[in-house]
């Protein structure tokens, strides 16, 4: 899983409403924004189309093929029904993926801007009634799990460290625990360590 995530617009905007702020956990797959937007609208519309077009074809070609089986209808009547179905569904098909690309938007247009990981909002850009183009950047997710905390700690306080030592670590979303990956004194007159360490667990969604 990825250490940080910018969440961007898949279609553009009006932003309705922020459902999230920053140093907030969150889950992957939860809802950072909903936009409403005219294009994904448009997108849902022509899916819908495309669905109701590749069924009609689709009644088509089973309702000639059954004739042809009574004789009424010919053979190359047939062949141009399948034809025309399978034209009808592949359409549909490209309809509903543009639709799947948007965000899964409502009739309305309306949609969820969803975070691919889980872990921490570190950015919010988006604001209720602005405007986000396509692609813009509506926020920005870290995974604490994900990510190498270097430091350079007192020699006071940094007596005792060793690879593997469990440390508290202040960060966006409060304390959390954190596991030493690596420590080195300093060669200057200070006496400070360089200390690295990765989070030992995401904080808790809802902490």
């Amino acid at each position: 899983m990825d250490a940080r995530a910018g969440v961007a617009a898949s279609v553009g905007g009006r932003v309705e409403r922020v459902l999230v702020s920053a140093g907030q956990p969150v889950r992957q797959g939860q809802a950072l924004a909903v936009l409403v937007s005219g294009e994904a609208a448009t997108f849902r519309a022509d899916a819908d189309a495309a669905a109701a077009t590749a069924d009609a074809a689709r009644r088509a070609y089973e309702r000639d093929r059954s004739l042809s089986e009574q004789g009424v209808v010919a053979r190359q009547e047939v062949e141009t029904a399948r034809a025309q179905s399978l034209s009808a569904e592949a359409n549909a098909r490209a309809a509903r993926a543009r639709v799947s690309a948007a965000g899964a938007p409502s009739a309305s247009g309306r949609l969820n801007v969803t975070s691919p990981i889980a872990g921490v909002v570190t950015t919010i850009t988006a604001a209720p009634g602005g405007f986000i183009a396509q692609g813009g950047l509506v926020a920005e997710v870290t995974n604490p799990s994900r990510v190498e905390l270097v430091f350079m700690a007192p020699a006071a306080t940094s007596t005792g460290v060793r690879v593997g030592s469990s440390i508290r670590v202040q960060g966006p979303a409060g304390v959390f625990d954190a596991t030493v990956t690596g420590v080195a004194a300093s060669a200057g007159a200070s006496g400070s360590t360089l200390i690295r360490a990765r989070s030992a667990a995401a904080p808790p969604v809802g902490s």
